[in-house]
């Protein structure tokens, strides 16, 4: 939803792609004693929340591929991935979606395809170390046309992956990916002036948004990596998140030098001294523990909070709390870590956890014999 709000507000369409793990597509094949853990797989989760409270443009493509094992084998035999004909399955999918903002992509019938049997030993071979040993015959998918689009590849660990098309009428693309989109490539850039095709391992960088100006953002990831992949830049988050607190209005949740930071409570470590700067946070040991009182948001609302404070030291905030789980971390685990710099800063946390309960522990930073500076804290609620 950070994602879509931010690029939304720059013009720019986004797409959010899951490929399923095979073992969903042929669970006939994966041995008994292997179980699912919990009812409902958290790509499921994930999905059902998108398309009930969000209007993020999401696509899992495990129907898909179910249906299409129907008519052909959609994954290789010797490898985690997808055959030519599950990938030919996504693109049309993912194709299909983007030439509703973009009319100038026609899918690609199958039709357009020949086929030609292929020898293969993918990575469970190699995992198996019968890499080369252990092989298969698919169909491979030829383009019965030459492919228009050029490519380059960058140098060192995960290179970017670039394509170009003459027509300065195609739109542009910049699509986030793993090792799934390597098939996808010579299917989508066919339609696109421009595409880069960039590991999610770098996550969303709002640099390189800036500098490609895409016409269309694309995240694709497996399930298998869906948690690890959808990342965003610190940078982002940030302006998001003031830019909801500020929106949000006043909130006589607050903390500051006139209620004299009432409420604020040492643990350990710190000795408190309020003046005319704020609180000042002395740190009488290494790791300075303060005590918020309870903060909670409900189904539609979350609380947002905002940290004025000045730090003597580059240093990692921390907020930890108890959860009404059971089997719940300790409220003395870090929840939330933000990084600061040495000097004034101010720090937005939205509070999403709907599941916190009792009250909140604030570390400032590190370090004995240093003091931190709060000089005001807020609360604002923004929606869920």
């Amino acid at each position: 939803q950070d994602m879509h709000e931010y690029l939304e507000g720059l013009g720019i369409k986004f797409l959010v792609v899951v490929v399923p793990d095979k073992p969903l597509i042929y669970p006939e094949y994966v041995p008994d004693f292997y179980t699912q853990e919990g009812p409902v797989r958290p790509v499921d989760q994930v999905t059902s929340y998108m398309a009930e409270k969000t209007g993020v443009p999401f696509i899992n493509l495990v129907d898909t591929l179910v249906a299409g094992r129907e008519q052909e084998i959609t994954y290789l035999k010797t490898d985690t991935h997808w055959n030519d004909y599950g990938a030919y399955l996504g693109y049309k999918a993912v194709a299909e979606k983007l030439a509703e903002w973009f009319p100038s992509i026609k899918v690609k019938p199958l039709d357009d395809f020949s086929r030609k049997e292929v020898t293969y030993s993918g990575d469970l071979a190699g995992l198996l170390a019968m890499g080369g040993k252990l092989n298969e015959t698919f169909s491979a998918l030829i383009p019965r046309e030459k492919r228009k689009a050029s490519k380059t590849e960058g140098r060192g660990r995960l290179p970017d992956i670039v394509t170009k098309l003459p027509g300065e009428t195609l739109p542009k693309m910049l699509m986030y990916r793993d090792s799934f989109t390597e098939a996808l490539i010579p299917l989508l850039s066919e339609h696109f002036r421009e595409a880069r095709y960039r590991w999610n391992d770098w996550g969303l960088d709002p640099r390189v948004v800036l500098r490609e100006k895409p016409d269309v953002v694309v995240v694709q990831t497996g399930d298998r990596r869906f948690r690890r992949h959808l990342k965003l830049d610190p940078s982002i988050d940030f302006k998001l998140a003031k830019q909801r607190f500020d929106e949000a209005g006043p909130s006589p949740v607050m903390w500051s030098t006139t209620g004299a930071f009432a409420g604020i409570k040492v643990v350990d470590g710190a000795d408190l001294v309020v003046d005319g700067d704020g609180l000042k946070v002395n740190a009488v040991g290494p790791y300075p523990h303060l005590e918020l009182p309870a903060l909670r948001g409900n189904d539609s609302v979350v609380p947002l909070l905002h940290i004025d404070l000045t730090a003597p030291r580059r240093t990692d905030l921390e907020l930890g709390w108890d959860t009404d789980k059971e089997n719940s971390r300790s409220p003395w685990v870090p929840q939330v870590r933000v990084k600061l710099v040495k000097g004034r800063i101010q720090v937005y946390i939205p509070l999403k956890d709907p599941t916190m309960t009792g009250p909140i522990r604030l570390d400032p930073g590190v370090g004995e014999g240093v003091t931190y500076i709060i000089h005001k804290m807020e609360v604002r609620s923004i929606p869920r």
